[in-house]
């Protein structure tokens, strides 16, 4: 499992360093949260960026920002869109205000094993609800209540 690709894991951290650092060298630093990206660029559904919206932030924080790429393509859209999918937790096709905060807040991003160990989580717990679910209304006929 060691040799998974890494480039996802890659420009997570840099796209979260990179947009920390813009708001650590703002003008008014104190007064600037991580939710202004989202403010800003999130027209289509307020309080949430959609991928169009999250390319137009990469493009203009991260990559047009670093002195080096200024001449060279931005990232191929495929790891853009991994990206972004890896960032929207709850697979709506949208990264909320606060889950946008919440991972420029932390200082060291989730990896892939990490965000792999939640996710695996989350569905037991949905399973046993499941279970759960079936079990008690298999039960009803039998005049059983769970």
């Amino acid at each position: 499992m060691k040799n998974f690709d890494k480039s996802v894991d890659a420009i997570l951290q840099k796209f979260c360093f990179a947009l920390q650092e813009e708001l650590k060298t703002s003008v008014g630093a104190k007064a600037v949260e991580p939710e202004t990206f989202v403010d800003r660029y999130g027209k289509e559904f307020p309080g949430f960026i959609t991928f169009n919206e999250f390319r137009e932030i990469y493009t203009a924080h991260v990559h047009y920002a670093e002195h080096l790429n200024r001449n060279s393509a931005p990232p191929a859209e495929n790891l853009l869109r991994a990206l972004f999918n890896t960032i929207c937790a709850d697979q709506r096709n949208k990264i909320s205000r606060a889950n946008f905060g919440s991972l420029l807040r932390t200082n060291k991003p989730p990896t892939f094993l990490t965000r792999l160990e939640l996710k695996v989580k989350r569905g037991a717990g949905r399973l046993l609800g499941l279970l759960k679910e079936e079990c008690q209304e298999a039960d009803i006929p039998f005049g059983c209540n769970g």
